[in-house]
C-alpha cells in the first residue's frame, strides 16, 4: 500500500493485494469504526468507535471494502 494523498478527512492510496485486488487510485474516507478489526498499516487491533479510514463506498463494492487504517497510525508512517 502507498499513500498518494492525505488530508484529515480522506486518503487516496495505491492498494495491491495479490490474492484479492489491485487499485491504483482508491479513495478512502475518515469515519468511526463500527466493528473490531486490524489496521492495514500498523497491524494493531481496531476497536469499535476508533477513528479510522475506510474505502469509499461504490458499486460494486471494492474487494477491500472491509479494510481499515487507524487514523493515528498514519503520521508515523507517512513518506512524503
Amino acid at each position: 500500500m502507498k499513500i498518494v494523498e492525505w488530508s484529515e478527512k480522506s486518503l487516496t492510496i495505491v492498494w495491491h493485494d495479490p490474492t484479492a485486488c489491485s487499485y491504483d487510485d482508491q479513495r478512502w474516507r475518515r469515519t468511526r469504526s463500527t466493528r473490531v478489526g486490524v489496521c492495514a498499516v500498523s497491524g494493531l487491533v481496531i476497536h469499535q468507535g476508533q477513528d479510522v479510514f475506510k474505502p469509499c463506498r461504490s458499486k460494486p463494492s471494492p474487494a477491500n471494502a472491509e479494510a481499515m487504517i487507524l487514523a493515528n497510525a498514519l503520521p508515523a508512517t507517512m513518506n512524503f
